[in-house]
């Protein structure tokens, strides 16, 4: 099982770069930001700077990979409106998608509708 999650994993992130390559972008530059563990201040200060380093290198995208329990909800929302205020594309990958209720499904999901 834990093999197919993880070839599953790896296939859906590789599905969404050269998607992105795909459409038009010969030379996209991407930055990703990792994110692993509970969703707390500092990790808020990770992406601020991250997005701020997208800004000055002037990227195409921003890749976000999510592997988290979820955390305080003050600093998702507070996430989750840099994110809306980018102008820079982000994309968001949640690892573990059996699990999504439980693993912060609630930044990218705020930006659904």
């Amino acid at each position: 099982m834990k093999w197919l999650l993880k070839k599953l994993k790896n296939s859906l992130f590789y599905t969404i770069l050269f998607s992105f390559l795909i459409i038009g972008y010969s030379s996209a530059s991407i930055l990703r930001l990792d994110i692993k563990g509970a969703i707390t201040p500092p990790i808020y200060d990770y992406i601020e700077m991250g997005l701020n380093e997208a800004s000055q290198k002037e990227v195409d995208l921003i890749l976000i990979v999510l592997d988290t329990p979820g955390g305080l909800e003050k600093t998702m929302r507070e996430i989750s409106n840099k994110i809306l205020i980018s102008k820079i594309p982000v994309c968001v990958f949640i690892l573990l998608v059996l699990e999504p209720l439980q693993r912060g499904l609630l930044l990218p999901y705020q930006h659904m509708f």
